[in-house]
């Protein structure tokens, strides 16, 4: 079994978002794991 660190959790849900508003909720879910999302590198859709 894979884990993953919360920045790679960070990432995958950054990285995954297809509009804005998922992008926006994305960006929450983040904050909520304790991470700042403009650290983490991803693609903003």
């Amino acid at each position: 079994m894979d884990r993953y660190t919360p920045e790679e959790r960070g990432a995958y849900l950054l990285n995954n978002a297809v509009d804005a508003k998922d992008y926006k909720r994305a960006r929450q879910a983040v904050e909520e794991l304790g991470l700042d999302p403009d650290d983490i590198p991803h693609e903003k859709p």
